[in-house]
């Protein structure tokens, strides 16, 4: 029986929480390096009461630190996997719509781009339903899909927070023409594009991609993927599904699940926990 099956048979024997999949704490990894230089991208303010009321982690006060120590524990055990395999690129997904990836997704950057000394890069791959910008509450004039359409260059669309030198944001834009999402996301634009972010010194690539369901994004897009992250969210995400977005996924690596929303409450936070293989 492989991980996942595992998983979700335990899930099941417990009236369909996920809440088992947790693991104990883990030590921060230090570092003293400064992060290498990066490219150019235009610097933004963000609004730090929009951030906290969206639970983004970019500027965490003192309420926020059970939160950080969670993000920090999933950080650690990541590059503990990703590292001995030479990987960089980690997609981020789940079963189903609204079950909390693009907030794994930037929170987890968030929490890389402090640790140092790597360039981080967030990338919205969900090119249907774009969340980065929303949740981190900044205008989009053009996006991912300009690049991959129209050769929009990356860095009239790269931006990064302008007190974080090593954080860098490639959010979408809302598409209204029909346009063959598969197609485009597993095109080769969109691998000249991660490769071109690839080659940005000591760069870690965190790829926020649709729901494994919805469509045949994911499947189209992984393997230009060195590994996958599930996000769960207990309460919402229904086993049935979570078994076939498992499925779906296995000829990959997936390195593990995030639990989201879970009943035990980190101070005012919701929780996050993570289960590795």
């Amino acid at each position: 029986m492989d991980h996942f099956s595992k998983a979700v048979e335990r899930a099941r024997s417990e009236n369909q929480s996920v809440r088992s999949w947790m693991q104990a704490e883990s030590r921060e990894p230090a570092s003293s390096k400064p992060a290498p230089a990066g490219p150019e991208a235009r610097s933004i303010e963000l609004d730090h009461d929009h951030l906290r009321d969206r639970h983004v982690l970019l500027y965490p006060d003192r309420q926020d630190l059970a939160a950080v120590d969670v993000y920090r524990l999933l950080r650690t055990r990541l590059l503990l996997q990703m590292r001995p395999n030479g990987w960089t690129r980690i997609g981020i997904t789940s079963a189903g719509d609204k079950e909390g990836k693009s907030l794994t997704s930037i929170n987890l950057a968030c929490s890389l781009a402090k640790s140092g000394p790597d360039n981080v890069v967030v990338v919205d791959a969900d090119l249907r339903k774009p969340n980065l910008a929303d949740t981190l509450g900044f205008g989009v004039e053009v996006g991912v899909v300009d690049h991959l359409v129209d050769r929009t260059p990356i860095e009239d669309i790269l931006v990064r927070p302008h007190d974080v030198s090593n954080l860098f944001l490639l959010p979408g834009r809302r598409i209204e023409e029909d346009l063959d999402v598969p197609e485009l996301v597993g095109s080769s634009a969109m691998s000249e594009m991660l490769s071109r972010i690839g080659r940005m010194k000591s760069t870690i690539t965190i790829v926020d991609l649709p729901p494994v369901l919805v469509g045949d994004d994911v499947l189209s897009l992984a393997s230009q993927l060195d590994a996958l992250l599930l996000v769960v969210e207990e309460g919402r995400t229904d086993i049935e599904e979570l078994k076939k977005a498992a499925e779906l996924t296995s000829r990959f690596n997936v390195l593990g699940s995030v639990l989201n929303k879970s009943r035990h409450k980190l101070e005012r936070f919701e929780s996050y926990y993570y289960h590795g293989q």
